[in-house]
């Protein structure tokens, strides 16, 4: 009968746990931090008009890294026969198609950060990239406050970076300012990257369009940061993102190859009545192209194209006919039961 509490782990930090109806004043709080930056840059000489160009940035890079995640998903099971087929992911390795969804969400926030710096300031994009996550922020408090911290302090962390760059920026050394918003990347750092580790282990990488979209918004929330590496040469970053993209793809198919450790799939069953004449080799309908390496492996072992279909209700499979094919009947001992 206890009341309901939030809590989290930050690294190094340890544990943090307070009631839930803390929340409440920690979406107003957010409310009051959001209006400040909107007035400090206001008063500032970069005005809003840009603010509006950066959330649509924003979304459009969102966007695109949610479209390489799905262009990923249709192009890499010519590479993993075993897709569809395990319990718990969608390939015997993922690790790789991570990183290269990580390294491409980078790619396109930093490239097209990097493009939009001719023409708009830090402080629109970053004003413009917080819009939408700081809504979401607002909305999760009032539906679904027991989670809303995975996005109130991280939204948080953008905004006071951003109220630093408009307000002290141009009053601070280089190396404090490129300090200090590192230093509040690491608050949307320590809540989106167990977050997107939790989805990706939990709905595994057939859920990478997501996945993509997570990346992106928590890159955006660090775009001060971002800002104070890229200055000394923007396109260094996108560069660099596209070479860890295609090498975590090469080592992925690289690792796709199927060993002992990692077998292709077997669809292949053998039934015996124990007593009857008969034997069957049985093995699951052909739907689409990802059945097919299994079924080659079937018809490569027992020499048979499994032109008959049987229904296999007698031994205890009872979804409907399947492809089969006549095999030996082994003379095994009665089973003992």
């Amino acid at each position: 009968n206890a009341p309901d509490v939030v809590y989290f782990s930050v690294p190094a930090l340890g544990l943090f746990v307070y009631q839930v109806t803390w929340v409440k004043w920690i979406s107003a709080g957010l409310i009051i931090l959001f209006l400040l930056a909107l007035l400090a840059i206001h008063r500032s000489s970069v005005g809003l008009y840009g603010a509006l160009i950066g959330t649509g940035i924003s979304i459009l890079g969102a966007s695109l890294s949610f479209g390489f995640a799905l262009l990923l998903l249709n192009w890499l099971p010519r590479f993993h026969p075993e897709a569809g087929s395990l319990q718990g992911s969608l390939y015997h390795s993922e690790g790789w198609y991570v990183i290269a969804l990580t390294g491409a969400a980078f790619t396109i926030v930093t490239g097209l950060h990097a493009l939009a710096r001719k023409w708009l300031s830090v402080q629109q994009l970053a004003l413009g990239a917080v819009v939408l996550p700081f809504v979401g922020a607002i909305w999760l408090g009032y539906v679904a406050p027991l989670a809303a911290m995975n996005l109130e302090w991280p939204v948080t962390a953008a905004l006071l970076s951003l109220l630093w760059v408009t307000v002290m920026g141009e009053r601070t050394t280089e190396t404090l300012g490129w300090f200090l918003a590192v230093l509040f990347s690491v608050p949307v750092l320590s809540f989106f990257v167990p977050v997107a580790e939790l989805l990706w282990i939990a709905m595994t990488f057939e859920f990478a369009p997501v996945l993509g979209i997570l990346i992106a918004i928590g890159l955006y929330l660090c775009l001060p940061a971002l800002d104070s590496v890229l200055r000394l040469n923007s396109w260094w970053a996108p560069a660099g993102g596209i070479i860890v993209v295609g090498a975590a793809l090469g080592f992925g198919i690289l690792n796709s190859q199927t060993t002992a450790e990692r077998p292709a799939p077997s669809t292949l069953v053998y039934a015996y009545e124990h007593g009857t004449p008969e034997a069957l080799w049985a093995t699951d309908p052909v739907i689409d192209t990802m059945d097919l390496p299994a079924r080659e492996w079937a018809v490569e072992r027992t020499g048979s194209a499994f032109e008959l279909m049987r229904d296999l209700s007698i031994f205890g499979y009872d979804f409907g006919e399947v492809p089969a094919a006549a095999a030996p009947a082994m003379d095994t001992p009665e089973p003992a039961i």
